[in-house]
């Protein structure tokens, strides 16, 4: 019929009320001949946003580790299985796959503070033996955090050297899984946003895999993105099952909200630039979609402006206050 160029900021305000009068007029491309009037009655102005601009307005990305010390790995003191490693410069596969995955993923953290778990190993604590499908790697719950992809190494070669530590089993990633979604449960705010990564590193066993579909499908309203790596040559298809690309989890006939699961098998990527790729493929779009669905935009500098002006108008006064307490040293009197 015709076409019409301006903006939208031309026709509408702010809230989305159209401006007086609302009506474009419609012309024929090259011709000033008037061929028709457009009359709006209302209209609604989507903003379009990426992952980089909430990265950019501040949004926290948080990584947490979980390494497998199931049997099925083999004999840790044997050479040629998933754990062995005969010295520094013979790093065993979950090692590599450590230095890897994190080297790739701290980068998009803003402090590379990584909390450090393991799963399906025996664990020895005040005279007992327990099997454990959560521990800190650190052996101490009150020390869960690695600073540097190297303390995470370091935190990975002591808890496997531990008396305290055997190999064992069954492989269950569903309580993983709920503590990564506590974690990731930290209330938003205008001025405070997070996304939590969890990486699996396992040699594909599993042995509750209808717990953890439960735990992924639960975890799917969270901000949670959840990266399994795969060491070895094992058979991965309950890894791609739980990927979720070809058909959506469902639980008890609950559907997961989104896709929060990404597998990658660490043998195909020879080169760090393809498994960074491969690794961080889904993570932008697992973002997006989780923004989407709660109707969260990207922090406004505004309003980061203005509670940093209220803080620091609370710190000013507070200082004030416990300065006007200080009682007044007593004048000396002469004799």
């Amino acid at each position: 019929m015709g076409v019409w160029t301006g903006m939208a900021s031309q026709i509408a305000y702010n809230d989305g009320e159209t401006r007086e009068p609302p009506t474009i007029y419609l012309n024929q491309p090259g011709k000033t001949k008037l061929v028709a009037t457009l009359e709006i009655k209302r209209m609604h102005i989507v903003r379009r946003t990426t992952f980089l601009n909430y990265v950019r307005a501040g949004l926290q990305m948080r990584v947490m580790f979980a390494v497998d010390f199931t049997a099925s790995n083999g004999n840790p003191n044997q050479r040629g299985t998933l754990h062995y490693s005969s010295g520094p410069n013979d790093p065993s596969p979950y090692e590599r796959a450590i230095r890897r995955i994190g080297s790739i993923l701290v980068d998009y953290t803003e402090q590379p503070r990584v909390p450090m778990y393991g799963f399906g190993a025996m664990i020895k604590a005040n005279g007992r033996a327990s099997v454990s499908h959560c521990f800190p790697l650190s052996l101490n719950e009150a020390n869960v955090v690695a600073n540097s992809v190297q303390e995470a190494v370091t935190m990975y070669r002591t808890a496997l050297a531990s008396p305290n530590v055997s190999l064992s089993g069954p492989t269950h990633f569903s309580e993983l899984i709920h503590t990564a979604a506590a974690f990731a449960s930290d209330p938003f705010s205008p001025v405070f946003q997070h996304y939590t990564i969890l990486v699996i590193i396992t040699d594909g066993q599993i042995n509750d895999m209808e717990e953890t579909i439960g735990a992924i499908v639960a975890a799917s309203t969270h901000p949670l993105s959840i990266i399994i790596i795969g060491v070895g040559n094992a058979d991965f298809s309950g890894m791609v099952r739980l990927d979720g690309d070809e058909e959506r989890l469902t639980y008890n006939g609950v559907a997961a909200k989104r896709d929060l699961v990404q597998f990658v098998e660490l043998n195909k990527f020879k080169s760090d630039s393809a498994l960074a790729e491969e690794t961080l493929r889904e993570i932008p779009d697992q973002v997006m979609e989780f923004m989407k669905m709660h109707q969260i935009l990207p922090i406004d500098p505004a309003a980061v402006a203005a509670v940093q002006a209220q803080e620091a108008a609370a710190a000013a006064a507070a200082a004030a206050a416990a300065a006007a307490a200080v009682p007044a040293a007593p004048v000396p009197i002469n004799p």
